[in-house]
């Protein structure tokens, strides 16, 4: 029989699956920091239209900037940190 290799992105909860044997598990390094461990809550993420003037306004508030602002596919975000502890991203499509 030929021999398979499938790759499971983590947090999908798929490499825990009963009877998948041989887990091997690795670590990337990517262009936006390195890969959090599972997630403990889901990422909230905030529309707007002018992401720079939303950074500024989260900074000047006193927000801690998590990831500065970075693109992706689907546009440009940013993560921050809110008072009670929880990590929001802001997303723009420019």
């Amino acid at each position: 029989m030929p021999e398979a290799r499938i790759g499971v992105i983590g947090g999908s909860g798929l490499y825990r699956m009963a009877g998948l044997t041989d887990v091997e598990e690795v670590r990337l390094s990517t262009p936006f920091g390195d890969p959090s461990d599972a997630l403990s809550a889901p990422l909230p993420v905030v529309r707007v239209d002018d992401l720079e003037a939303a950074f500024d306004a989260v900074s000047k508030a006193g927000g801690v900037i998590a990831k500065p602002i970075f693109s992706f596919p689907g546009g440009r975000r940013f993560h921050f940190i809110d008072p009670s502890g929880s990590e929001l991203a802001v997303w723009s499509e420019r």
